[in-house]
């Protein structure tokens, strides 16, 4: 029977979530210490369990090879139970034979169960223990565990995020980690192959050397929003985490004289003035409270040092909780819904957002006024019999592209396009009787380049050839439901009024 704590959690947190991660019955502040501002956090030591060197990974791996034994055991029992159909033939042993499958399908707690024997077993790391988080009282020793919304119809959008970060650009080589970006990609072929998820609804962000969108805290925080607004009932959002995390003190907690903890995960970009950690108040308010009702996420936040047992076990804070060998969940003690909130940078972030999109607006404003004005001009000395000058026409046309590619250039710079596209945009604009292409250059790139027009014009076939793959890039784009790739990230922003700036 719901209580009334339950029912302010759901009128909080519209969506349903479930959270693996691990807690550690070893408390070891030594190599993850607990912090009083984000100001001080420092990358911990790649150091566990004795001295022993780690890559991280440990959750992600646990539960990927669970859920792949798991379905390696439930296509045995299936082979098994049409085989038993063959031979019985009268319908009390048919029905007998269909309810022998889902009897045995795996829980949420035989889940967090395999994955303690695969991390004790296999890792050796016997002081960690898996955890799952949910927005929901749930029944753990009978729900089936699940990745995707479970739907009647399947018409459901599968959609994920999925992060990892080596920090190799970090000095200190105690810090940085080997697994991670494996992990990521194991996790995405394993979505892809086993549970139907789209590759254009999957957004990779690794620190590969520009090979993938890098994983900087805007990036993330813009990512998990962008999840929320474009999901629906009865789609599926998946987040996965992988890579250093922390803890934080709040000493003047207005709910707690002694302070409240906080978790903390560190971006690639974790270092750059203003920008720091991303803080669990930040995720909560940016992401659990956003997600709709009627979407279902399921996330995994793979720390390297995982948070002492007793406590919240991840910076994806949500109000139950329960441990492998747990028969039912219980409340996550310190959560309370409608408490305020620490994440003043997120709160910045949003303020700064406001502003430039006020100030593109007005620029808008200003310019549309300046063309009005301009355009009633001619129209007057049309009448007056007085012939405009063409020169002043053609530079009004120069500064609005001018403007328009300043636009788009700031979009390329943030997320990086690729060669391939970017020298289609470098090729000059050929008309040819047609309909101008979008083959045309950005920014003070199109001065310089306008001036060599004449002299170094490419041959018609080379300005089709660049159109038609420029055309195939744009379709492509368009294809992602996702709406976070590299490009159209930027487009999908403006359209939501926002204004990205550098980081």
């Amino acid at each position: 029977m719901a209580t009334h704590y339950d029912d302010k959690v759901e009128e909080e947190i519209p969506g349903m979530v479930y959270v693996f991660a691990l807690t550690n019955e070893e408390d070891d502040e030594e190599m993850n210490p607990i912090i009083s501002d984000v100001k001080e956090y420092e990358l911990p030591d790649h150091f566990i369990g004795g001295g022993e060197k780690s890559g991280g990974g440990v959750c992600a791996y646990a539960l990927l090879n669970t859920l792949k034994k798991e379905q390696q055991r439930q296509q045995s029992e299936e082979a098994t139970t049409a085989t038993k159909k063959k031979k019985k033939k009268k319908k009390k042993n048919e029905e007998e034979s269909s309810s022998f499958s889902s009897s045995t399908m795996m829980t949420w707690a035989d889940c967090l169960e395999t994955m303690e024997e695969n991390i004790r077993e296999e890792r050796g790391l016997r002081s960690y223990v898996p955890t799952l988080s949910t927005s929901r009282p749930i029944d753990v020793r009978n729900e089936p565990v699940r990745i995707a919304a479970s739907s009647t119809n399947n018409d459901g959008v599968k959609r994920a995020l999925l992060i990892g970060i080596h920090y190799e650009e970090e000095d200190e080589e105690d810090v940085r980690l080997l697994s991670c970006h494996d992990d990521v990609r194991k996790m995405r072929e394993f979505l892809m192959h086993e549970h139907g998820f789209q590759k254009q609804n999957i957004l990779v962000i690794l620190d590969d050397d520009g090979r993938h969108h890098l994983p900087t805290k805007k990036l993330i925080l813009d990512s998990l929003v962008r999840l929320c607004e474009i999901s629906e009932p009865g789609d599926s959002i998946f987040l996965q985490f992988s890579g250093h995390g922390g803890r934080l003190i709040d000493e003047y907690d207005e709910y707690d004289e002694d302070g409240i903890l906080h978790d903390l995960l560190a971006t690639s970009d974790y270092r750059e003035s203003g920008v720091g950690p991303i803080v669990d108040d930040e995720l909560y308010s940016s992401f659990v409270t956003k997600i709709p009702a009627g979407v279902e996420c399921i996330a995994v936040i793979d720390t390297l040092h995982p948070p002492p047992r007793g406590s919240k076990s991840c910076a994806l804070e949500l109000p139950y909780m329960c441990e492998a060998g747990d028969d039912e969940v219980y409340h996550v003690e310190g959560f309370r819904p409608g408490r305020a909130m620490i994440a003043s940078v997120a709160a910045a972030a949003g303020a700064a957002t406001i502003a430039g999109g006020v100030a593109a607006a007005t620029r808008k404003k200003k310019k549309k006024k300046k063309d009005s004005s301009e355009k009633d001009s001619s129209e007057k000395n049309k009448k007056d019999n007085i012939k405009p000058k063409r020169k002043k026409k053609k530079e009004v046309v120069e500064e609005e592209e001018d403007d328009d590619d300043r636009h788009d250039e700031d979009s390329d710079e943030e997320y990086g396009e690729s060669e391939e596209l970017k020298s289609n945009k470098k090729a000059p604009k050929k008309n040819n009787g047609k309909k101008k292409g979008p083959l045309r250059l950005r920014g003070k790139e199109e001065k310089k380049k306008k001036q060599s027009d004449d002299d170094d014009e490419p041959s018609i076939e080379e300005g089709e050839d660049s159109y038609k793959e420029e055309e195939k890039q744009k379709k492509k784009k368009k294809t992602g439901v996702l709406g976070l790739r590299i490009i159209s990230t930027f487009r999908l922003a403006h359209r939501l009024h926002l204004r990205i700036h550098k980081f």
